[in-house]
């Protein structure tokens, strides 16, 4: 009966393909493929009872992926979710897990209950069989068959694999094995394969058409590598996440493409810890979803070494990063060093110049642009008509005798037969955000006519392909339709290939109309691109580009020995200074506004608040004013140990050290007060909303007064109503005086009040305070009369800034 009901199943695949390619016809590009093969089985394993008879529940469920009926969901340790010969098992492990019953110091202690019970489980008809064939930890599913197989949290703490005939489907209620319903199965190890026993778990792989080879065999396709190859032999980008790669070897005339591939991510800032996301989005207030380290300079780059050794051609690392500048302690404590360190082992090809670069200012860039291993590219900032040229030679790039700068505007890169040419370009927006005579004797030149002019020249100079490196990024639309600078760039284009985008922090992959492929990253890492560019060997033209993204996940990685060996170096160096408590807080204050910017940029923000408030009661101004590009990070320390940080394990929830002070304040500001009058008052803060529904480094976070503005108004005519701050913090004070006779003392930081962000610029004016990290710490631990030394601090949303108009940005 089983042979006859396989043998069924071959003939009506065979007929069904047969009509198929009948239809589709001779032209048509045909592939046939299966995500996994399959095994012959007999006997099911009851998993629930298992996990009872271990002691992990009290009870036997009722069904798959469910707990036992008529129990508290409190004393049940783990639930068992399984299909065919997989189970992924569960723990319900208290702070991750409603209700929670697993405490976090018992979690590896309940694991190996499971693996004890699945490892030692015996089939007693028939003892000598091997029943379970793997057993794995969560953190052990690493790289199966070239697929990393372990998701953050759809991957159970445990998971289990049997071996054939036994499977988990259907089995019979109060017996741990009995006769199985079904004929074959799946779910077993995917690399198993035994013909003579009528075992081939390898998934199918058929392809016909014009576009392949005849009577090819291919070894090790993966299911993965289909929608890439079907989405090349159709002309469009492949999907969004893809992993797999083109199948060259199966094509006509796969020997005469070649294919290069480029890893990039954006605005990195020496984000040498992990940072945290979460891997599903849940709305159901009972599954709050799970949080997951990803990134960190160790984690990288085994990732970037993935896509290399992935890659079927040269491969480059490029970088349109803000390198240094605006860094947390550990690189910003030693001048930035670290930064271009790491970058380094990352095995930077090219970078582009960021504004960053310039927080100092342009010699202290230039003092540190030689310890790189790779050329530095800024094409649009360029010797003044009367400035003097620096001289400093740049290894690797194309010499910039014609801009007077001592960074190049391009680089030429030839890489096994084909010529690559890269453009550098910086954000317009320098000048603006930096301090004033940051930039010395460079000037600025709009992206749009330079790019175009160095590609035509590349080309001419024999570039197959030509890439832009940009600081400059999207602000808003969506993945595949972004809108901001980088798009206009993008759009006005001509003889690019693809634009790497920065300096924003948002995912981009958009083919635009005239065939430039334009990609972003969120920032510091949070994800990777993968560009991939295939050119014809005999024409040397490009024949098509696409890209996907990728989030690095820590899970399963091995982090790179030296990168962590460094990383630690650094940390005990600064930790007895950085890792010293100053506060803590009733809930978390993170970088993100009331609006729901992650950045911080649109709205009030519990950070900014405490952040302002520190500088008006630390020196008794009336008012203070601090941008929001200036704030970087959380205050608080986060929830999930990261040894990486300045939080110790051991710390109260919610504490704020030194450090995490600094990685909020990071660019050694100074705040400084000014005397100004009140239409001078009126001027800095119409600044602040100018920008306003869009985000803005400029975006003003304030204490001391609230204010109304309507982004119906222009900008520069917003403010329609300002009020003091009572003394309880309510916006119920006297009406600020915004005539030329009222006069303030405002404070602020010296990067708003030299003029950076669009402020006005009180330089000669401002009085130099404290260093504006230390200004913080003073105020949390204790140092003035508005905190009490050892209270946790609790800010609150207090209405400081209130927006009227038909675009405003909305609370959340």
């Amino acid at each position: 009966l089983r042979t006859a009901f396989i043998e069924s199943a071959y003939a009506e695949t065979d007929a069904l393909l047969s009509a198929s390619m009948e239809l589709l016809g001779e032209d048509a590009n045909v592939m046939v493929t299966s995500d996994h093969g399959f095994a012959p089985q007999w006997l099911s394993v009851n998993g629930a009872l298992v996990m009872q008879q271990a002691g992990v529940t009290p009870g036997e469920a009722s069904g798959n992926c469910r707990i036992p009926d008529d129990v508290d969901p409190a004393t049940v340790q783990a639930k068992i979710c399984a299909t065919g010969a997989s189970a992924n098992i569960y723990v319900n492990l208290i702070d991750r897990d409603v209700p929670g019953a697993v405490a976090e110091e018992d979690y590896d202690a309940v694991r190996q209950q499971i693996v004890d019970a699945f490892t030692n489980l015996t089939d007693p008809d028939n003892p000598d069989a091997t029943v379970v064939d793997e057993v794995f930890l969560k953190e052990d599913i690493n790289d199966t068959l070239g697929v990393n197989a372990v998701h953050p949290s759809r991957t159970g703490d445990v998971v289990v694999i049997l071996a054939p005939p036994y499977q988990f489907d259907a089995a019979e209620p109060g017996v741990v094995i009995s006769p199985s319903t079904f004929f074959g199965q799946h779910g077993y190890m995917p690399d198993l394969v035994d013909l003579d026993a009528n075992i081939n778990l390898h998934g199918t792989f058929l392809a016909s058409g014009p576009a392949f080879l005849e009577g090819t065999t291919l070894a090790d396709v993966r299911a993965v590598d289909v929608a890439p190859t079907a989405a090349f032999l159709m002309g469009i980008p492949g999907p969004a996440n893809a992993s797999g790669s083109i199948l060259y070897d199966a094509l006509a005339d796969g020997e005469s493409l070649s294919e290069l591939t480029i890893i990039s991510i954006s605005d990195y800032h020496a984000q040498f810890a992990p940072l945290s996301g979460s891997p599903d989005s849940f709305d159901d207030e009972n599954a709050p979803g799970v949080s997951a380290q990803l990134g960190g300079a160790a984690y990288l780059l085994p990732w970037f070494d993935h896509f290399r050794v992935e890659s079927q051609g040269p491969s480059l690392f490029l970088s349109a990063n803000d390198v240094i500048g605006a860094t947390p302690p550990l690189s910003a404590f030693f001048d930035d060093m670290p930064a271009i360190e790491i970058m380094n082992a990352f095995g930077t090809d090219v970078a582009a110049i960021g504004n960053h670069h310039f927080d100092v200012n342009y010699e202290w860039f230039i003092d540190l642009m030689p310890e790189a291993d790779f050329p530095w590219l800024a094409a649009n900032i360029v010797l003044g008509d009367d400035a003097t040229p620096i001289a400093l030679p740049v290894d690797g790039a194309t010499p910039a005798a014609e801009t007077g700068a001592p960074w190049a505007p391009t680089a030429m890169l030839e890489l096994d037969g084909m010529t690559v040419g890269v453009i550098g370009i910086t954000t317009l927006d320098t000048p603006r955000v930096t301090r004033e005579g940051a930039l010395g004797p460079y000037v600025m030149l709009e992206p749009i006519p330079v790019v175009n002019r160095y590609a035509e020249e590349l080309r001419a100079q024999g570039a197959d392909i030509v890439v832009v490196i940009a600081h400059e990024g999207a602000t808003a639309g969506t993945l595949s339709e972004p809108t901001g600078p980088i798009v206009d760039i993008a759009d006005a284009s001509v003889g690019v290939d693809t634009i790497l985008g920065d300096h924003s922090s948002q995912q981009v992959l958009s083919l635009r109309e005239n065939g430039t492929l334009l990609t972003q990253n969120p920032a510091r890492g949070y994800s990777i691109t993968r560009t991939r560019i295939v050119i014809g060997t005999e024409s040397g033209e490009v024949v098509y580009k696409t890209a996907d993204y990728h989030l690095p996940w820590n899970i399963s990685v091995e982090p790179d020995e030296a990168i962590s060996t460094r990383v630690a170096e650094l940390t005990t160096d600064i930790e007895p200074i950085l890792g010293e408590q100053v506060g803590v807080a009733e809930n978390p204050i993170l970088r993100s506004d009331n609006c729901g910017g992650e950045t911080g940029r649109l709205c009030e923000s519990l950070i900014g608040n405490v952040v302002s408030d520190a500088m008006r009661f630390s020196y008794d101004a009336d008012f203070a004013i601090t941008n929001s590009g200036g704030i970087r990070a959380d205050l608080t320390c986060p929830a999930t140990d990261n040894p990486d940080d300045f939080c110790a394990a051991d710390l109260e929830a919610n504490a704020i050290t030194r450090g995490q002070v600094l990685g909020v304040l990071p660019f050694g500001n100074v705040a400084v007060t000014v005397d100004i009058s009140g239409v001078e008052l009126k001027e800095l803060l119409e600044v602040g909303v100018s920008a306003s529904p869009a985000e803005s480094g400029g975006f003003q976070q304030i204490s001391g007064l609230c204010i109304t503005y309507s982004t119906d108004l222009e900008p520069g005519s917003r403010i329609t109503n300002a009020v003091r701050q009572a003394d309880d913090g309510s916006c119920t004070g006297d009406a600020i005086d915004f005539s030329e006779s009222a006069t303030y003392t405002v404070i602020t930081n010296d990067f708003s009040a030299s003029g950076g962000d669009g402020y006005p610029n009180f330089s000669e004016r401002m009085v130099t305070l404290g260093l504006l990290d230390e200004v913080v710490s003073g105020y949390l631990a204790g140092d003035t009369e508005a905190l009490v030394a050892g209270d946790p601090i609790e800010p609150a949303i207090e209405g400081r800034i209130t927006c009227e108009g038909a675009d405003c940005p909305a609370p959340v």
